[in-house]
């Protein structure tokens, strides 16, 4: 089993490992990506915001600076069925005032949310997906098969009393699995 389907707690330990035996953190590859710029880069292997979660972590966990490494990579929290909201509070706890994008209220609202509201968008949309061969930039369009009470609007994906503030949000908004809100 490789790096993307080790755990989360796998995967911070081997960074975490890497980093104290002295790699060197502003290594570039053979076309001049950095490892931040390609922990940073959005629509990870699952479409999800885990890969610079966990490298911020990595980071705030030695004692760097996060804003350091990420520079002009703003964060846009995204999660799926393997990056849950529940998970990234799991991999702040006890060090969320170190996080500079951690919002409380934007992540008890999803958790709150999570069971009734977001993870019954993501399941219709993986069925949608296996079913029809949608990849996940697709969108859904009116012959996806849902009733129009399936809680999908032509805009975000979700419905807009979601409880969530996309526009103030410090860290870019929420995107859950290629269904913004």
């Amino acid at each position: 089993m490789g790096y993307r389907f080790a755990s989360l707690w796998t995967k911070v330990d081997a960074l975490v490992y890497l980093v104290r035996g002295g790699v060197d953190l502003h290594a570039t590859d053979s076309d001049g990506y950095s490892i931040s710029r390609t922990a940073y880069a959005q629509n990870g292997i699952w479409g999800d915001s885990q890969s610079g979660d966990v490298w911020d972590a990595v980071l705030t966990e030695l004692g760097h600076d996060i804003s350091e490494f990420r520079g002009d990579h703003l964060r846009k929290a995204e999660y799926s069925r393997f990056y849950t909201p529940a998970d990234f509070k799991r991999l702040w706890q006890g060090k969320e005032h170190r996080c500079p994008y951690y919002d409380e209220d934007e992540l008890s609202c999803l958790l709150d949310n999570w069971e009734t509201v977001y993870l019954p968008v993501l399941r219709r949309r993986w069925e949608l997906e296996c079913r029809e061969g949608l990849d996940s930039d697709d969108g859904l369009d009116s012959d996806d098969g849902l009733d129009s009470d399936d809680g999908l609007d032509s805009d975000d994906g979700l419905d807009s009393d979601d409880g969530l503030d996309s526009d103030s949000s410090s860290d870019g908004g929420v995107q859950l699995d290629g269904v913004e809100t």
